[in-house]
């Protein structure tokens, strides 16, 4: 009996040390696998390490013609005129009523466009208007073009106000941004006596 409890006890010890020898090679394998694994992922990040040549993809004649197309092309910048108008902003703007250009938008109304010049006079003669227009050095024209583009022409139509919308289709900073992108000297050219003034009272106020 004591014999084979000794025995027993041998084969337990020797079980014991085998599964620690086991484990300990496992956790050096395992050990082994994730260094050569970073080393590998560093190595490939760095540039240090390629898989495989890049092939050279030989691109057809159909396959050039239309990446070729695909390019965007090329914008021509026209150059804006610095020179003064010869109209001034208010009565550039009261001539946008009757003015024989294709919007993109419906026609402008005259009471409309009075209107919103009568705001934004009435804007500048404020004191925050007067103290901005002395702070910044701006001329009136310079302040008017400046407080036009950013105003919002309402619909001269009350009935059109009370069941659609305040706001009028037309707009003149919309009708402007859609000139001046459209590469068009000539409607560019137009819109002169208000962005003229515009920009230089934009750059005063910068």
């Amino acid at each position: 009996d004591h014999t084979d409890v000794h025995n027993a006890v041998l084969n337990a010890s020797t079980i014991i040390n085998s599964s620690e020898d086991i484990l300990q090679s496992t956790l050096v394998v395992i050990f082994v696998v994730i260094v050569v694994v970073t080393a590998v992922s560093f190595g490939t990040l760095q540039g240090w390490i390629t898989w495989g040549k890049k092939k050279k993809v030989k691109k057809s004649a159909l396959l050039t013609k239309m990446l070729a197309a695909s390019e965007p092309k090329a914008h021509k910048f026209t150059a804006l005129s610095t020179e003064a108008p010869t109209v001034s902003v208010t009565d550039f703007c009261r001539g946008l009523a009757t003015a024989n250009t294709a919007w993109s938008t419906s026609k402008p109304n005259i009471k409309s466009i009075s209107h919103m010049l009568k705001g934004a006079n009435k804007v500048l003669k404020k004191i925050e208007g007067q103290n901005t227009i002395k702070l910044c050095s701006l001329t009136e024209e310079e302040a008017l073009a400046v407080c036009i583009y950013t105003a919002e022409l309402q619909e001269a139509s009350w009935w059109r106000w009370f069941f659609e919308s305040s706001s009028s289709e037309f707009q003149i900073y919309s009708e402007m941004n859609k000139a001046l992108r459209s590469e068009d000297p000539a409607l560019i050219r137009f819109w002169h006596p208000l962005y003229q003034p515009l920009i230089t009272g934009l750059q005063k106020m910068r």
